[in-house]
């Protein structure tokens, strides 16, 4: 999950719920950015899905030291949630499987305690790469669109654009270049890599009281009967 707090209140967005909305962002980027058409479809499910594989609400797994909702930067590194996650992909295609598997090396290459998951990766995606019509440079430049929608995906859902006059450091593109959040007279994008002039994007977020939650259990059924509201977030090319 995703926590925003608030005075009053906590912000959830489900990790799946931001997923989608790097698929939708991704959707949106220009067609000379993309990989090869028919591994366009693939590339928008791995983005959608490259955070799913989180274990079941039971116990007080998703509740940190206070009772409140966790927020995913308080997770430890799970090795089995890590690998749940690559063996889906690995059911829905040999490029699906790549770019989730790369997105675990980005992740967790610096973690000691990752090292053998990281090696298993790396064994994985050489066997991979036999069975794909670009190169190894090819498809890890094709993930790094994987990664820049994860980024403002991430910086949407926790408010974290800048001020009015201000830009931030967003993430890498595919060709190596950086990539910027600027916000002049309206939020955008540097460069622009869209294919229209403006873009919307939509995410669901449920608001809880902000309390003292006694297990995931109590949490989960608050969720589930909390009011789905939707936020939308727009983005408009700075000379259009």
């Amino acid at each position: 999950m995703i926590v925003n707090i608030a005075d009053d209140h906590f912000e959830i967005i489900y990790q799946r719920a931001h997923g989608m909305l790097a698929a939708k962002i991704a959707e949106q980027i220009a067609a000379s950015l993309r990989p090869p058409a028919s591994y366009w479809l693939e590339t928008l499910v791995a983005i959608a899905d490259h955070d799913d594989g989180r274990r079941n609400w039971e116990g007080d797994f998703h509740i940190n030291d206070k009772g409140y909702p966790k927020d995913f930067t308080e997770f430890k590194f799970d090795e089995k949630q890590a690998q749940r996650v690559v063996n889906t992909a690995e059911c829905k295609s040999i490029w699906v499987a790549m770019l989730v598997s790369k997105h675990l090396v980005e992740l967790y290459s610096n973690l000691e305690e990752a090292q053998p998951l990281i090696q298993q990766q790396y064994s994985l995606q050489a066997k991979l790469q036999m069975h794909l019509p670009f190169s190894e440079a090819a498809a890890q430049m094709y993930y790094r669109l994987l990664k820049w929608a994860d980024e403002l995906s991430l910086r949407i859902c926790k408010h974290e654009v800048p001020v009015k006059g201000e830009k931030d450091f967003l993430e890498y593109l595919p060709d190596g270049s950086k990539s910027y959040i600027t916000h002049l007279e309206d939020k955008s994008i540097a460069p622009w890599i869209f294919q229209k002039d403006k873009v919307i994007f939509e995410v669901e977020k449920r608001l809880i009281e902000k309390r003292v939650y006694k297990n995931d259990h109590d949490l989960q059924d608050t969720l589930n009967k909390a009011e789905v509201s939707i936020s939308s977030y727009k983005f408009i090319k700075e000379d259009a």
